[in-house]
């Protein structure tokens, strides 16, 4: 009966590491792509910032005599 009793602990344990070991790499997993989308954000961001300068240079161009 003693072993039994071990044995449940034992799979309960392994079941425990089992299920923080899929939530470390769940989370783990949604932290990278999150790093991922908010540098490809800023990167985008920067692009536009300087297209609308551009832009604008062009426009300033063109006006003046």
């Amino acid at each position: 009966m003693l072993i039994r009793k071990g044995a449940l602990l034992s799979e309960a344990l392994v079941s425990l590491l089992l299920a923080t070991m899929t939530t470390w790499l769940i989370v783990t997993t949604m932290q990278y792509f999150n790093r991922i989308q908010v540098a490809e954000e800023a990167c985008m961001k920067e692009a536009r910032r300087q297209y609308y300068e551009e832009q604008k240079r062009w426009l300033n161009d063109e006006a003046s005599p």
